[in-house]
């Protein structure tokens, strides 16, 4: 006869059975980043752990596992497997970011009037206010800086311990993917309104230092409260509008690296 106590650990022990080496791994993966996300990491990654892991897999997905399935199986001990965790914080870092920053810039678009240097212009500002403050939010709400900020401070202090080479691999990977997709966007959106680099200033260069202005803002943002919106007379004859503070300072930097093209003639 079987009881509901031997029903549930057969149920339990052939769904585990099911699992590959690599779905478990994928699982215990996303464990530990939904873990570090949820829990935070002011206390860096010392809370993840195999057994919190496997406590949140048990309440979560019914599935029971031990070291035994993990380690010498997967990795080889646990800082192991920190390490592949902030590993894909670090890939999935800023994922967001580009897509709410398009949605944000397409109306602008529709109303500039390409043959106006004037109306190029106002465009440039309008792209600089909407799509500066679009890319701080997703970073702002701290969701996907925060654990980023754990990873760095992963790197910076426990960098030599096992297995955390390869999480230094997924930070430059993560920067390059990153900053390499924004240099194409900034080139694109200032192409498409007749602007350019100043000559010798290039894209890679502003890509590093808007990223560095925007992690000093969230930083900032952290430890004090924002300030105000600031309010400029940039709306359509003369209107004012609100910008947040950091999308001001984008602005300056914006002007700073770009210029209108004077070989550039608007399409037809």
């Amino acid at each position: 006869m079987v009881t509901p106590a031997t029903k549930k650990t057969t149920s339990t022990r052939q769904r585990r059975e099911r699992l590959s080496r690599e779905e478990l791994r994928e699982l215990l993966l996303a464990t530990g980043e939904e873990i570090l996300r949820n829990e935070g990491m002011a206390a860096g990654v010392g809370s993840l752990t195999f057994k919190r892991a496997f406590e949140w897999i048990e309440e979560h997905r019914d599935l029971r596992f031990t070291n035994a399935s993990v380690i010498g199986r997967i990795w080889s001990g646990l800082d192991e497997y920190r390490a592949d965790v902030l590993a894909l914080v670090a890939d999935d870092f800023a994922s967001g970011e580009i897509d709410a920053v398009a949605e944000s810039l397409a109306p602008y678009f529709e109303a500039v009037d390409l043959t106006d240097p004037a109306s190029r212009l106002a465009t440039i500002r309008q792209l600089c206010r909407a799509g500066a403050a679009a890319a701080l939010l997703p970073l702002d709400d701290g969701d996907a800086w925060v654990p980023w900020l754990g990873v760095l401070l992963a790197h910076c202090f426990d960098g030599q311990q096992p297995g955390m080479d390869r999480l230094g691999e997924a930070i430059r990977r993560s920067v390059s993917i990153s900053n390499s997709s924004w240099e194409v966007v900034y080139t694109e959106v200032c192409q498409a309104v007749g602007w350019r680099f100043r000559p010798p200033l290039t894209a890679s260069q502003f890509v590093r230092l808007v990223g560095a202005l925007a992690d000093g803002f969230v930083r900032a943002n952290s430890v004090v409260e924002p300030g105000p919106m600031i309010t400029l007379a940039t709306g359509e004859d003369g209107a004012n509008e609100e910008w947040h503070n950091f999308a001001v300072a984008f602005e300056a930097l914006t002007f700073a690296f770009f210029e209108p093209d004077p070989d550039w003639t608007p399409p037809v």
